[in-house]
C-alpha cells in the first residue's frame, strides 16, 4: 500500500507534479497553488514522506489503530399527520445538538439516527403540504430513544397555501452543514449581490430561505421553489420533504417565522468530465435559484470532493469526525533531555478523494494550511512557508510542519515540565471564478499538543570487550542459538535514574538484543522474549520498577554471550549444501567464510535465525576480527489510559566481539630413539596475546585491559596425543596432571583436560614412548614413529580465512590432519574439523636407530679375497663355499673365513662402524696370518640379495691370532637405513679341536649402539 501511495505521487498526484501542471491549464485557481510549491523551501512537496505517511494511516485504520468511540444511542423519529395520525414518507427530519445530521423518513414515517453522543437534541421534521414542527429528545448510551412530531397540513396545493402572493422578496438566510455555516465570499461583480459558497460532496447542504411581504415581514405558508444551474455537471440534488426533486420546482413551505429550508446535496459533480486528479468544479460553480412569488435569490457552489482532514504524525493517523470544528483531544510527548531532537512534534494534514476513494494527498491540491497556536513561549513552528510575525500562525502548502519545543540549552528544565499548546489547524480552498481567486477556510479541526513528565536517565555498563565461546567442541558452532548456556558469559548491569522534579511511575525496561548478543540469564524479574529477542523488566513484575523516587534509581543486571564467530558469515556451516534434513539442510564442507545461502535465513533450525533484527552483515559476508555490536536498551513509562509521566529515553552500549590464538608445539627430547628405548616428547600450549601483532586488538587493550584480558580466555581447552606404529605409552604427566590413557582402543590416544587458559597463559606437559619395532621393513608406513598432538578448545577459530586483511595467527587449524594411529582399530582422523572439533596439530617423529649381527658361517675360498662379492637369500655368499660341515669339514692347516653381516635396520643413517672379534675358548683356530696381514679381512657394501662391492673405508686397528677390530675410516660413507656389510676375517685350522668365537658390532653416530653378540664353534678336525 504505501508503495502504491508514493507510485501515485510521483506520476503526478502532488500539488507541484505532472498532473498540477497539466490541471494549471484547466483550472486558473491552481496556478496559485503551483507559484507557491515553486517558491518554497526546496522540500515543500515531501511528497514522498506524503504519500507514505497517508498510505499508511490507511493500514494503521485497517488494523483497528483509530481514536477511541465515544458512547453513544439511537433515535427514532416518527412524523405523522396531525389530522389523523398517518406516517407521512419523506419528510425530512433533522436533528441538532452533540451532533447534527439529518435524513427522511421511509414508507412508516420513522428515521432512525444511529450511533448519536449521548445528550439532548433538538428534532425538527418539514414536508411538503404542512407546516414544520419540531421537539425535543434525550439519547442515552447504549438505548434508543423515540421522538414522534406531527405535522399540521398547509392550505393551498403543494403547500404554498394563499399567502404566497403576499410574497415581495426572497432571501437566502443560512447555508450550512452538520458542522455549521458554509465557508462564504461575496462574488466580485457590481452587477449583483451573490454569494459563493464551498461545500464537500456527499455532505448535506441545508438552505434556510426567508419569505417576506411588501414590508419586510415574513410570509408562513409561501411556496418555495428552487432550481440548480449544473452548467453540465451532473450529480447535485435537491432533497425535500418527498425526495429528490427535479431540477426546478416546489421544494418547502414557510412556516410562522416565513423560513422554509431545504437540501441540497452533491454526489459526483465531475463524473465523466475532468481527469482523476481534479477534485473540485473549478471555473463552474453550482447556481442554485431560489423563488417564491417570481420573487428570486440566488448562491453559488463550489463541492469539493475531499474526505474531512486527516491529522498523520509518523505511525499515528487520526481522521477528524467533522468538516471543521473536531477536537482531536491530547496528543502526548514526553519531553527527552538526552535527545532533544526526539521533542520535535512533526505533523502533516491530508486529504483523501471521497468519490473514489485515493490514497493520501496532499492540501496543496485545493489550497493551503492554515495552522495557529495559542501561546509561543516555548514552542515554535518550523516548516512553514511563512510565519505571522508574532510566531503564532503557521502558513503552508503542502501541510507537514514541525512543533519545536525549545531545548535544555534553550533554557527547559525538568522543573517546566508539563507544557502544552493548542493547535488550530485549518484548510483554505481556493476557486476562482469570473478571473477572480477565492479563498474559503473549509475545513479544520485542532489538538492540545502536551510534553510532560519527569525526566529520567539511562545507562548500560559491562564488558565492552567480549569473546565467543561455541556449546561444545564443534567446529559448527559458528552461529549459537539466541537462548542458552555458553561458558563465556558477560553481566551487564542497566541503571535507570530519576533525574526529574517528579516521581518516575510504571517503568518499563527493555534490553534490544543485536542478533549477534545471545542471552542467557536476568536478575530482578526480567523476562525475555525468544521471538522478540529482548529482555523486559516491567513494573507489573518488578516492584522497584512502580515508583522511583526523585534523585533514586534501579539496577538491573543481564547475562549475555556472543552469538557469532568473528571471521565466519552469519551461517556459515559448511561451504556446500548436500541435502535436505528433517530440520532444514545438511550442510558439508568445512567453514571458509563464503558459504552462505540466503535460504538458510528461512530454512535453518529457528533458534539460529537472526530474528526481527537481521545480522549487521548479511550472507555471504564475513563477520570483521574483531566485530563491534551496538546493545540498546530503552526505558518508557507505561500508564495505561493516560500518557506516561516522563519521556521515553534509551542508551547503547558498544561491545566488541574478539578471538583467541593459541600455539601447540610439540618436541622430541631426542630425534634419535634406538628400538626398545624410551622417546620422551614434551608439549606446550599457550594462549597468545594478539595486541602484540594486531592493531586492532592492541587498540582494544590499550581501552579496556580488564575486558581484554576476560574476552580472550580459551575454554575447556584439551590436548590428544596420538601414538603411531611402533611407538608405546610409558607415562605422562602435566601441569594439570597426567594425561588420561584410551584403555580400549589399543592405547594410542592420551587426553589432557586442560580447562581454562588464561590470556598469556602457557601449559606444558610431557609424554614417554617406548619405541617397540624398527621401520626398516615398514616404509609404507610412513606415521610409524610419529606422535601428533592435538589441540581443541571450545572458542577455537584459527582457520587461515581467504577473505579481508589477514588476521591468522602464528598457528592456523590444518585443512588435512595427521592421524598417525594405526587402522584398525581406528578410523582415521584426518579432515578437518574432525570427529571431536576444530584443532591444532603438532607432530613430531622419531627415528629408530637399529644396527644388527648375523654369523653365516665359516667359508673356504679359492684364490686372495676378490673386489665383489655375491649375497644369496639363503645365507650363501659367492665365491666362497660353506666348510664346518658334515660334507667340508675344516681339518688341520686348512684357511678359511668366518663371514658376518651387518645391517642397519634403523631409520637413520649410521655415520660409523666398529666391528670386534674374540676368541673365548678353544686353540685349533687362530685369525691372523703374519705372512699375509693385508689378506686378512674384507669389507663389502650393498643390500638384499645381490652383488655388493668392497668398501675400502676400514682398517684394522688390531689384528692379533685371538681378536681382530676393525673400523671405519673418515672416508667411511655413512651406513644408509637398509644397507648391509659383509664382513669377512680370515682364520687358520692350527690344531684339532674346537674354538669358539663371539663377534659384535658398534657405532656411536648418531647415537651409541651395540648389536647382540653372535658366537662361532669351529671344529677342527685332523688331516
Amino acid at each position: 500500500m504505501l508503495q502504491d501511495a508514493a507510485w501515485l505521487w510521483k506520476k503526478g498526484g502532488g500539488p507541484c507534479g505532472a498532473g498540477a501542471q497539466r490541471g494549471q491549464q484547466r483550472q486558473p485557481q491552481r496556478a496559485k497553488a503551483l507559484r507557491r510549491c515553486e517558491g518554497m523551501k526546496g522540500v515543500r512537496l515531501k511528497a514522498l514522506g506524503l504519500a507514505l505517511m497517508g498510505a499508511l494511516a490507511v493500514f494503521l485504520a485497517s488494523c483497528g489503530q483509530q481514536p477511541p468511540t465515544p458512547q453513544t444511542g439511537n433515535l427514532e423519529v416518527t412524523v405523522q399527520r396531525a389530522d389523523n395520525g398517518q406516517p407521512i414518507q419523506g419528510a425530512v427530519v433533522s436533528v441538532s445538538g452533540p451532533q447534527s445530521a439529518s435524513g427522511v423518513t421511509n414508507a412508516s414515517g420513522k428515521h432512525t439516527f444511529n450511533n448519536l453522543p449521548a445528550g439532548n437534541y433538538t428534532v425538527s421534521a418539514v414536508a411538503s403540504g404542512f407546516q414544520p414542527n419540531s421537539g425535543s429528545a434525550t439519547v442515552q448510551a447504549g438505548q434508543t430513544a423515540q421522538v414522534i412530531l406531527q405535522l399540521q397540513p398547509a392550505g393551498g396545493n403543494g403547500g404554498g397555501g394563499n399567502n404566497t402572493g403576499r410574497v415581495a422578496r426572497v432571501e437566502i438566510v443560512k447555508v450550512e452543514d452538520a458542522s455549521g455555516p458554509l465557508p462564504a465570499q461575496d462574488e466580485e461583480n457590481p452587477n449583483k449581490a451573490v454569494k459563493l459558497y464551498a461545500a464537500q460532496t456527499e455532505e448535506a447542504v441545508r438552505v434556510t430561505v426567508r419569505a417576506l411581504d411588501a414590508q419586510g415581514n415574513p410570509v408562513s405558508g409561501a411556496s418555495i421553489e428552487a432550481g440548480l444551474d449544473l452548467g453540465g455537471l451532473n450529480g447535485v440534488n435537491l432533497f425535500t420533504g418527498c425526495g429528490v426533486t427535479t431540477q426546478a420546482g416546489p421544494v418547502a413551505t414557510t412556516g410562522s417565522n416565513g423560513e422554509a429550508c431545504f437540501t441540497v446535496y452533491a454526489t459526483s459533480v465531475f463524473a465523466g468530465l475532468f481527469d482523476d486528479d481534479v477534485l473540485y468544479n473549478y471555473n463552474n460553480p453550482v447556481k442554485l435559484t431560489v423563488s417564491s412569488n417570481g420573487q428570486l435569490a440566488e448562491a453559488k457552489f463550489f463541492f469539493y470532493n475531499i474526505s474531512h482532514l486527516y491529522y498523520i504524525s509518523g505511525s499515528t493517523s487520526r481522521a477528524t469526525s467533522a468538516r471543521a470544528g473536531s477536537d482531536l483531544g491530547t496528543i502526548a510527548n514526553s519531553y527527552s533531555f538526552d535527545n532533544p531532537a526526539q521533542n520535535d512534534h512533526t505533523f502533516q494534514s491530508v486529504i483523501y478523494r471521497k468519490q473514489p476513494t485515493s490514497a493520501a494527498l496532499s492540501p496543496s491540491l485545493v489550497g493551503y494550511m492554515v495552522y495557529t497556536l495559542n501561546d509561543t513561549s516555548k514552542v515554535s513552528w518550523q516548516g512553514c512557508d511563512a510565519v505571522s510575525a508574532d510566531g503564532k500562525t503557521c502558513t503552508d502548502s503542502d501541510g507537514q510542519v514541525t512543533l519545536h519545543p525549545k531545548t535544555p540549552n534553550e533554557g527547559i528544565a525538568p522543573q517546566d515540565l508539563p507544557f502544552q499548546v493548542k493547535v488550530t489547524a485549518t484548510l483554505v480552498v481556493e476557486a476562482q471564478y469570473g478571473g477572480q481567486a477565492y479563498e474559503f477556510p473549509l475545513k479544520s479541526y485542532s489538538f492540545t499538543k502536551r510534553w510532560g513528565g519527569t525526566g529520567v536517565r539511562i545507562t548500560k555498563s559491562g564488558p565492552r570487550v567480549i569473546g565467543w565461546a561455541g556449546s561444545n567442541l564443534g567446529p559448527n558452532d559458528v552461529t549459537l542459538p539466541k537462548q542458552g548456556n555458553n561458558d563465556a558469559l558477560y553481566t551487564y548491569t542497566i541503571t535507570v535514574e530519576n533525574i526529574g522534579n517528579d516521581v518516575a511511575k510504571n517503568v518499563v525496561v527493555t534490553d534490544v538484543l543485536p542478533a549477534e548478543l545471545g542471552f542467557n540469564a536476568a536478575g530482578q524479574n526480567g523476562t525475555y522474549d525468544p521471538i522478540l529477542h529482548q529482555v523486559t523488566w516491567s513494573w507489573t513484575t518488578t516492584p522497584q520498577l512502580t515508583q522511583i523516587p526523585v534523585g533514586g534509581q534501579v539496577q538491573l543486571t543481564v547475562t549475555l554471550y556472543a552469538r557469532h564467530k568473528p571471521g565466519y558469515a552469519w551461517l556459515d556451516n559448511g561451504s556446500t549444501q548436500t541435502g535436505e534434513g528433517d530440520e532444514g539442510p545438511v550442510l558439508g564442507g568445512r567453514p571458509d567464510g563464503f558459504s552462505d545461502d540466503p535460504n538458510l535465513y528461512n530454512n535453518y533450525d529457528l533458534q539460529y535465525r537472526p530474528g526481527i533484527r537481521p545480522p549487521i552483515y548479511p550472507a555471504d559476508t564475513p563477520y570483521p576480527d574483531p566485530y563491534r555490536v551496538v546493545n540498546v536498551v530503552k526505558v518508557k513509562s507505561e500508564a495505561p489510559g493516560e500518557p506516561g509521566n516522563f519521556p521515553a529515553a534509551e542508551a547503547d552500549l558498544d561491545i566488541w566481539v574478539v578471538r583467541p590464538f593459541l600455539t601447540l608445539t610439540k618436541t622430541p627430547l631426542s630425534d634419535v630413539v634406538r628400538i626398545g628405548d624410551t622417546a620422551r616428547f614434551t608439549l606446550r600450549v599457550t594462549n597468545v596475546d594478539r595486541a602484540s601483532g594486531d592493531s586492532a586488538y592492541a587498540q582494544l587493550k590499550a581501552l579496556y585491559p580488564t575486558d581484554y584480558a576476560n574476552a580472550l580466555k580459551v575454554y575447556k581447552a584439551k590436548v590428544r596425543d596420538l601414538f603411531g606404529r611402533y611407538l608405546d605409552f610409558v607415562n605422562s604427566s602435566s601441569d594439570t596432571g597426567a594425561g588420561t590413557l584410551d584403555g580400549d582402543k589399543g592405547a594410542r590416544t592420551l587426553t589432557f583436560e586442560i580447562g581454562t587458559l588464561n590470556l598469556g597463559q602457557v601449559w606444558n606437559g610431557l609424554v614417554d614412548l617406548r619405541v617397540s619395532g624398527s621401520l626398516i621393513n615398514q616404509f609404507e608406513d610412513e606415521l610409524a614413529l610419529t606422535n601428533c598432538a592435538r589441540l581443541y578448545a571450545q572458542n577455537l577459530n584459527q582457520y587461515a580465512y581467504q577473505w579481508g586483511p589477514a588476521k591468522v595467527g602464528p598457528q592456523v587449524e590444518p585443512e588435512t590432519g595427521t592421524d598417525p594411529r594405526p587402522n584398525p582399530p581406528y578410523t582415521p582422523e584426518t579432515g578437518n574439523p574432525d570427529t571431536v572439533g576444530n584443532y591444532l596439530e603438532s607432530c613430531a617423529s622419531v627415528q629408530d636407530a637399529e644396527l644388527t649381527i648375523t654369523n653365516l658361517g665359516e667359508f673356504s675360498l679359492d684364490g686372495p679375497l676378490p673386489t665383489s662379492v655375491s649375497v644369496y637369500g639363503d645365507g650363501g655368499v659367492s665365491p666362497f663355499t660353506q666348510v664346518d660341515t658334515v660334507g667340508s669339514p675344516v681339518r688341520v692347516g686348512d684357511t678359511f673365513y668366518y663371514i658376518y653381516t651387518l645391517t642397519n635396520q634403523g631409520t637413520v643413517e649410521l655415520d660409523d662402524i666398529d666391528f670386534r672379534i674374540n676368541r673365548v675358548s678353544g686353540t685349533s683356530v687362530e685369525l691372523f696370518d703374519p705372512a699375509a696381514p693385508t689378506a686378512s679381512f674384507a669389507v663389502y657394501r650393498g643390500s638384499g640379495a645381490g652383488t655388493y662391492n668392497q668398501d675400502n673405508a676400514f682398517t684394522a686397528v688390531s689384528f692379533t691370532t685371538t681378536s681382530a677390530r676393525i673400523q671405519s675410516t673418515s672416508t667411511f660413507v655413512p651406513l644408509q637405513p637398509g644397507e648391509t656389510l659383509v664382513v669377512v676375517v680370515r682364520a687358520r685350522a692350527i690344531v684339532d679341536g674346537q674354538s669358539t668365537f663371539q663377534a659384535w658390532a658398534q657405532t656411536t653416530s648418531p647415537i651409541g649402539i651395540q648389536t647382540r653378540i653372535v658366537v662361532d664353534n669351529t671344529t677342527v678336525q685332523p688331516q
